[in-house]
C-alpha cells in the first residue's frame, strides 16, 4: 500500500508535475519551503487587498460592500496569479481551475517571471476563466 507521500507524488504527476519539477521543490529545506509559500501568499493578499483598495476608490463609500469587493478581489488574484494547493481538493473549485500541486510552483513562478510582462501572454491568459486553467493547458501543449 503506497505511503500518503507516494499517493501526493502520484496526483502531483497525473497534474503535469516531472521528477524535474518533484525534485526541485522536495530538495528545499522545510524552511525554503515555508518561506516561498508565505512569500507567495503574502504578494496574493497584496494583490487582492491593492484591487480591493482601487474599487473603493471608485464607489460612494454608502454603497461598499466589502464582502463582494473581497470575494472579486480574489477572482482577480485566481485570474492573474498561480494559486498552489491540494489540486485535488475539489470542495470549492473544480476542473482546470483548481490549485496546481507545490511542485509546479517553481516552473510556474519561472514561466511567470519569464513572461510575465508580455502582453501575448496576458491576452492569452486573459481568455482562461483562471491562470491556474491557463498554466494547465500550456503544461498539456507541452509550451511550460
Amino acid at each position: 500500500m503506497p505511503s500518503e507521500f507516494v499517493r501526493r507524488l502520484e496526483m502531483a504527476r497525473q497534474d503535469g508535475a516531472t521528477d524535474d519539477d518533484i525534485v526541485q521543490f522536495w530538495s528545499l529545506s522545510a524552511v525554503e519551503q515555508e518561506t516561498t509559500d508565505m512569500i507567495h501568499n503574502a504578494l496574493k493578499h497584496t494583490a487582492c487587498l491593492s484591487f480591493v483598495e482601487q474599487m473603493s476608490e471608485k464607489i460612494n463609500p454608502n454603497d461598499i460592500d466589502i464582502d463582494i469587493l473581497m470575494r472579486k478581489g480574489a477572482e482577480m488574484v485566481r485570474k492573474s496569479m498561480p494559486v498552489f494547493g491540494d489540486s485535488h481538493d475539489t470542495y470549492v473549485i473544480t476542473d482546470d481551475d483548481r490549485r496546481l500541486p507545490i511542485e509546479l510552483r517553481h516552473r510556474v513562478m519561472n514561466f511567470t517571471t519569464k513572461h510575465g510582462g508580455d502582453p501575448k501572454i496576458k491576452a492569452e491568459s486573459e481568455k482562461y476563466s483562471t491562470y491556474n486553467a491557463f498554466v494547465r493547458a500550456k503544461i498539456r501543449a507541452g509550451e511550460m
